[in-house]
């Protein structure tokens, strides 16, 4: 399987019509776990879908900087168990 891992929205885009089917989508913030890696299992029972996760560290969700500043940023691990899970792409917004 190929591992797409989508920066721009040019690029998410440019996918998505290409593939002309639905989308299955899985917001997360990183730091994956066994929960995002059921709901990625769940979305991958939609087979007319592909199944994209999103990674995206939002600051506006953090009242204190330092919070934002030690979330745990654990990328490499969470394309590993994402793509393992069945996402069919990923999008990492820069």
């Amino acid at each position: 399987m190929t591992q797409i891992i989508l920066k721009t929205i040019k690029e998410l885009n440019e996918w998505r019509l290409s593939n002309q089917k639905g989308i299955s989508f899985v917001p997360s913030m990183g730091n994956l776990h066994l929960g995002h890696k059921e709901l990625i299992r769940e979305a991958k029972k939609y087979k007319e879908n592909l199944v994209l996760l999103s990674i995206f560290i939002n600051p506006l969700q953090f009242n204190d900087k330092e919070d934002l500043r030690n979330y745990p940023r654990t990328i490499n691990k969470d394309i590993d168990l994402a793509f393992a899970a069945g996402a069919d792409a990923i999008f990492i917004p820069m």
